[in-house]
C-alpha cells in the first residue's frame, strides 16, 4: 500500500488550526456610563479558525472568527462580531506579491450618547 503524501508535498490537506477561544463574565456597575448607573452582567465568547495552504505558487492564508457577547438584563446590547481574512501570495518566481482580502464587523458604543438633544432654561430671555 503506498504511503500518502507527506508534508510540505504538493496535494496535502491542510486542516484549520482553532485561535486561542477565552469566555469571560464581569459586572458593570455603570453600564451606560451616565447618572442613572444601570448596572449588569455581561458574559463574552471569543472563538476562531485559521487555515494555511502552501501548494504550488500560490499560497493561502485564511482566517475567521467571532466576538460576542450577552448581557443578563439589557439583551438590546447583545452583539456578535464576525471576522473573515484571506491572504493569497506568490513568494517566488519573477512576479510575487500578495492580495488581502478582509471583513469584519465592530460594535461601538453610541458617541453622542450623553450629549442633550433639548436645551433648558429657567431664565426668561
Amino acid at each position: 500500500m503506498p504511503a500518502g503524501p507527506r508534508v510540505g508535498q504538493p496535494g496535502r490537506r491542510t486542516r484549520p488550526n482553532l485561535r486561542q477561544q477565552f469566555a469571560h463574565d464581569r459586572y458593570d456597575s455603570n453600564l451606560f456610563a451616565n447618572a442613572a448607573g444601570a448596572g449588569d452582567t455581561s458574559y463574552s465568547l471569543s472563538f476562531g479558525a485559521d487555515y494555511v495552504r502552501r501548494a504550488g505558487w500560490i499560497g493561502l492564508n485564511a482566517s475567521v472568527g467571532v466576538n460576542a457577547t450577552r448581557y443578563g438584563k439589557f439583551t438590546r446590547e447583545d452583539f456578535e462580531n464576525p471576522t473573515f481574512t484571506a491572504a493569497f501570495s506568490k513568494q517566488s518566481g519573477r512576479t510575487t506579491g500578495s492580495l488581502t482580502l478582509s471583513a469584519a464587523r465592530e460594535s461601538r458604543a453610541d458617541v453622542a450618547a450623553n450629549l442633550a438633544t433639548k436645551s433648558c432654561s429657567t431664565r426668561p430671555i
